[in-house]
Order: structure tokens, then sequence, then C-alpha cells
């Protein structure tokens, strides 16, 4: 099941001269394509010295939510599983969506989340003749990202947007 749909707003960008009035900003369902369309994703972490972490891997977008898989051996793994905040960005010609998180390891998914998510991963049967059974990475680093905030923009600053979700039980971020 989605998310509730996110607030649509101006990012903070001082500097940038974003506009202030709402006109022109992307609807979600631009960002939920793109998210869903793209074959590489760069995910960023945090090492335990707090130095930062970038590998690109593949991934499925699924009811709003990002699923990642990868050894839990992997650099990046071992990262999320210190520190669960992570940013995942996509760029596919001039439009970037980069989705701000926090990751957390499914270890009993539901058989509805994992044929979800093996319709996320098709693509990579058309892209590179791989099909990815999410079922065989449960218990080997089968993730799950909820964000916090999207970005996404096409033009620069005419239609950046943020994309606000619920946080429960937390105070909205200022700034970002």
């Amino acid at each position: 099941m989605s998310l509730t749909d996110p607030v649509s707003e101006r990012p903070h960008a001082p500097g940038y001269e974003v506009p202030e009035s709402a006109d022109g900003l992307l609807p979600f369902a631009w960002a939920r394509q793109r998210l869903a369309d793209a074959t590489t994703w760069w995910v960023a972490s945090v090492r335990p010295d707090n130095r930062p972490h970038v590998m690109p891997i593949w991934g499925a977008w699924v009811d709003d939510r990002a699923y990642l898989l990868g050894q839990l051996s992997a650099r990046w793994a071992r990262n999320l599983a210190q520190n669960p905040a992570c940013v995942i960005h996509v760029q596919q010609g001039d439009d970037v969506v980069i989705v701000e998180g926090d990751a957390r390891l499914l270890t009993e998914p539901s058989a509805e989340v994992l044929e979800r998510c093996r319709v996320g991963f098709a693509k990579y049967q058309a892209s590179h003749g791989n099909t990815v059974a999410p079922e065989a990475w449960v218990g080997k680093g089968f993730w799950e990202v909820t964000p916090r905030v999207i970005f996404g923009f096409s033009d620069y600053v005419t239609d950046a947007t943020r994309w606000r979700f619920p946080v429960p039980d937390e105070a909205a971020e200022p700034g970002a």
C-alpha cells in the first residue's frame, strides 16, 4: 500500500532564484514514474567513521517505497545496518529525482510485498536480460527505504519541487 501523497512545495535553495509560487511544481506522479523506470540508482550511505559512501545498485520503486537488494557484506548494506539514513539519486537525461529516507532490512516480507517487488524489478529483464527474484534476497540483503522527502526537477530552477512525507511521531524537519 502506498504512502499518503506527499505535500508538494518549493525546495529551500538560497541564491538559486527558485520561484516562490506553486506554479510549475511537478506532480508526484512524475517522480514516481522516473523512480520506477530508472535502472541505475545511486545509493548514498554513511560509513561508521561518518564519511559518505555512494554506490550504484539496482532498485525498485513500489508503493512509494524503495527496495534494494544486495549482499549484507556490501559496504552500503553494512552502513545501513548501523545507520539507516540514506539518499537515493536517479537521473534520466535532465530529469533528476533524489530520495532522502530511512532503510530497514526486511527479514519477513509479506507475499504481497514480494510479488509487487518482483513486478518492480522486472525492468531489469528488459534492460539487462536479468530476472530478479526478490524472495531469493530475504535473509541475504532485502532492504526497504521509506522516504522522508523527495526532490525533483527537469528544468532547474523553474520546476524544482520538494515532496514531504508525513513522519509519524516526529516534528517536520526545518529547512532542506
